[in-house]
């Protein structure tokens, strides 16, 4: 973990002022595991503390999600880190049963909703791709962007995202203006957006 952090930390110092949110990888710290106990941590530990010092340094809200041991449970749990030192959780809601991901993590039964300027975002993990009207649902509350971190490869990744056709494009268009995501590894340091029209959305920066 501590290899990782320092490896997303040189990849993005040159952010500094640049962008108003950054989203990590599903299990950034770890990759995808089902052997959490070697490498849970709890909310007192260093992933958390190092997403704050980072998002204040680069004056952006930063997210992505990692192992937390809490009251004898692992959670596959997003940690959102705010420039003022706030942060708030999400918990991975539809774990991955043919991993055997049910048998080792928590799910959660919260979801979240996180202002980033003007926008209304509700960030997800992975799986939760596959559930459309959880989507539908969101978008008639008024949710305006969705974020899916997520550990898909560079075979299956492509396969989800990109078009024609891909899984996001049909559970959630055209109900969600914009579907975010980190790249499939391995691949470029960008992320894929879609939007209901499939042209490019502007979903890490704003003006």
């Amino acid at each position: 973990p501590e290899a990782n952090r320092d490896r997303f930390d040189k990849r993005l110092r040159s952010l500094v002022g640049a962008t108003d949110l950054v989203v990590l990888p599903e299990m950034f710290t770890t990759g995808s595991t089902m052997n959490a106990g070697p490498w849970a941590e709890t909310m007192e530990g260093p992933t958390l503390d190092w997403m704050r010092a980072l998002a204040h340094r680069l004056k952006a809200d930063i997210t992505g999600s990692g192992i937390i041991r809490e009251s004898g449970l692992f959670y596959n749990r997003l940690l959102w880190a705010k420039s003022d030192g706030q942060h708030f959780t999400y918990d991975k809601k539809h774990l991955f049963r043919m991993s055997g991901e049910h048998e080792v993590y928590a799910a959660g039964q919260n979801l979240l909703t996180v202002g980033v300027n003007d926008w209304r975002v509700r960030p997800f993990i992975c799986y939760d791709l596959r559930f459309p009207e959880l989507y539908r649902r969101l978008a008639l509350g008024g949710a305006q962007v969705l974020f899916v971190p997520a550990a898909f490869t560079s075979y299956t990744g492509p396969r989800h995202w990109l078009p024609p056709p891909s899984a996001a494009r049909r559970r959630s268009f055209p109900a969600v203006p914009c579907v975010c995501t980190p790249p499939p590894w391995p691949s470029p340091s960008t992320s894929m957006c879609a939007t209901s029209s499939w042209t490019t959305a502007a979903c890490l920066t704003a003006g």
